[in-house]
């Protein structure tokens, strides 16, 4: 049996169609992986700003606590010199 251009040209339309589909459901795919992906990155933002709040909080306690420790440290320095040296 001989094909003639028409039956070729309708076999490649249909694989043409066919290509098209199939590069349709890739692209739709990739936007929802991009989608997905700047979700996630929002959220792991989010999840490090909350983690260096944290840090510098503590950090700030911990600095408040060495100033209290060097202010009372002074007051006892200076008590001893009234108290002993004078």
């Amino acid at each position: 049996m001989k094909l003639n251009n028409n039956d070729v040209g309708g076999n490649y339309a249909g694989q043409v169609i066919k290509i098209q589909k199939h590069v349709q459901q890739i692209a739709a795919l990739w936007q929802e992986e991009q989608a997905l992906l700047k979700e996630q990155t929002i959220f792991k933002v989010g999840k490090i700003q909350r983690e260096l709040c944290d840090v510098d909080k503590k950090n700030k306690q911990h600095e408040a606590d060495e100033k209290k420790n060097r202010d009372t440290m002074a007051k006892h320095m200076l008590l001893h010199k009234v108290l002993y040296e004078e």
